[in-house]
Parts: structure tokens; C-alpha cells; sequence
């Protein structure tokens, strides 16, 4: 690309980013209450006329089959939605979440995150779609943490920039990577963060296709990203686990201890002894508050006999 080639392709990314600014300045004039209010009724009509509610009802139904009734299956469904629009609503105002701290967070565990940060080495946090994942990020930057987050680059480029900036401007750095596989030079970004010791947060329990690691959630096959398990073993970097959740008003902040790979010998040791504690703490906190989690995605694509009630999404 040349000089003018550059310009150009600027000048149109500016252009089509101008959109998204404006509507993040929009919001930013509007009061958090009426805001949360205004996405969550937004949320509760997504969900009445069935955008994604098929892909939301195929994935309780998977995860919790005749344990249910259908009433307090939907139920769960519909807080799913209202979940998701308190949450869009404070990562778009992180101002109010940072001014409001003391009364809208709590934290759990932190003396897990501070043993290993003690050890200065690299550190991976896994977590997970549950509740406000993005805020756990505006607080401890705001706390002096030094702490950086994995995040797929945006489809729509000019979104993805404003949007990066927007975060980071009150959040931690993005390590902005492809996708979770065939993407050596996020992976490479990963591993030098580590390398220098510091904190690389990754949500990794979305469905990676069946080239990921196949661990289990609720008892279902589950493929998740494979690629920490790499970045853990080569850096010699510790790994502990963290979710977020909601109670009474407050965005819980849970930090669990660290998950003890020692005995692997090989990425593929590390990975079995990682992922498959994962997936259990995580289904453990998803129990406790199913509505939470962002079941919105399509958990278990890449099995033919769920993937096919998600047709019509």
C-alpha cells in the first residue's frame, strides 16, 4: 500500500468509525439508571420477538435437560437476555462502574491473584461469558493492576478500533488476536506478555470447532481453545481461574486458586490437567446462577445433534 493508498484507507476507516463515535458520545450523555433500564427493556422485546431465543432454549435444554421445568426454563432464558443488556449497558459507562466501585464491586480470592503475581512470572486468568466478564478489567486497572486482555478482532474494522479505544481508554490493553487458531502472531504476542511476567486474561470457553480440546460442560462434549494450555507450559507461567456474577446488586469478582499442571510433561499434559478443571469450576459457577451466562453463543456447534436445533439463528 502506498502513501496515497494509506490515505486514503484512513480517511475511509475515519469515515465509517464516525458513526460509532457518535453513538458512544450519545450514550455517554445519557444517565446510567435510564441507560441500564432502557438496554434491559431492549433485551426483554429481543427476546419476546426470538432473536436467538432458539439458540438460548437448544442450549438449556442441552445443558439442563428434565432437570428444569419448561417455566423455569424459560425463565432462565429471559434472564439471560436481561443479564446481557445490564451488562452492555455498564461496559458502555465504564465512568459510572469506576465511580461507584466501592458499592457496585466486591471481590473474592483476591490473595489467589496476589500469591502468583508475588511469584513474578507470567500469570493466565481463565474466565468465562458470565455476568459482566468485560468489568472485572475497568476495576483492576483503576487498582493498579497491570493486566492485559485476549480479544478477537472485530469483523467491522472501524468498530473494532473505536472500540479498542473506547476500552483501553478505561479498561486494560487488548491483545487483539484473529481467531483461535491459525493466528501465530497473536499467539506470539501472548507468550512474550507472559515472558515479561505479566497478566494475560483469556475467555476461553467458547466452541473452538473440534480441532479445540475437547473437555466437558454439563456433561456434553465441549470444544474450547486449545492454545493457552502453549502459551502456559512454554512461558512456565502459573494459571488461575476467575468469574464474574451478580448478587444483590453488586458484580461479584471471584479469583480461585491456581490449577496445579506440574506433573504434565508435554503442552498436551498441561492442556488435560488445565482445561478439564476449567470447565469444571466453570460449570460449577454456571449452576449457581444460570441466567448469568452468555448462553446466547452457540455452545455446542460443533455437535451435529444440538448444532441442528440451532437452524433459523
Amino acid at each position: 500500500m502506498n502513501f496515497s493508498e494509506s490515505s486514503t484507507h484512513n480517511a475511509g476507516t475515519r469515515v465509517k468509525s464516525f458513526p460509532m463515535k457518535a453513538f458512544l458520545a450519545l450514550l455517554s450523555a445519557i444517565p446510567f439508571p435510564l441507560l441500564a433500564s432502557l438496554l434491559r427493556g431492549l433485551a426483554r422485546l429481543a427476546y419476546r420477538i426470538g432473536l436467538r431465543r432458539r439458540v438460548v432454549t437448544a442450549n438449556l435444554r442441552a445443558a439442563l435437560g428434565d432437570n428444569v421445568s419448561d417455566k423455569e426454563r424459560e425463565k432462565i432464558a429471559r434472564g439471560c437476555y436481561v443479564e446481557f443488556g445490564q451488562t452492555i449497558a455498564e461496559v458502555l459507562k465504564p465512568g459510572y462502574l469506576i465511580k461507584h466501585g466501592r458499592e457496585l464491586f466486591r471481590v473474592s480470592g483476591i490473595e489467589h491473584l496476589d500469591g502468583e503475581l508475588k511469584k513474578e512470572k507470567g500469570l493466565v486468568i481463565l474466565t468465562a461469558h458470565v455476568s459482566n466478564y468485560l468489568s472485572p478489567g475497568y476495576l483492576f486497572k483503576n487498582l493498579g493492576y497491570r493486566i492485559h486482555v485476549v480479544s478477537k478482532h472485530m469483523a467491522n474494522e472501524a468498530v473494532d478500533r473505536v472500540f479498542t479505544r473506547f476500552y483501553e481508554k478505561h479498561g486494560p490493553r487488548l491483545i487483539k488476536i484473529t481467531g483461535h487458531k491459525n493466528d501465530p502472531a497473536g499467539g506470539f504476542k501472548i507468550l512474550r506478555t507472559l515472558k515479561r511476567g505479566e497478566v494475560v486474561v483469556i475467555l476461553n470457553d467458547q466452541d473452538a470447532g473440534t480441532q479445540g480440546y475437547r473437555s466437558t460442560f454439563f456433561g456434553l462434549p465441549t470444544f474450547i481453545p486449545s492454545g493457552p494450555a502453549s502459551f502456559i507450559f512454554k512461558s512456565k507461567g502459573s494459571v488461575i481461574t476467575s468469574f464474574a456474577s451478580r448478587e444483590n446488586g453488586k458484580i461479584v469478582i471471584s479469583f480461585e486458586p491456581p490449577i496445579d499442571y506440574s506433573a504434565a510433561k508435554s503442552v498436551e499434559d498441561a492442556g488435560r490437567i488445565i482445561f478439564d478443571e476449567y470447565s469444571r469450576r466453570l460449570e460449577e459457577k454456571v449452576r449457581e446462577n444460570p441466567e448469568q451466562y452468555f448462553w446466547l453463543h452457540k455452545k455446542w456447534k460443533s455437535l451435529p445433534e444440538i448444532k441442528a436445533q440451532y437452524s433459523g439463528n
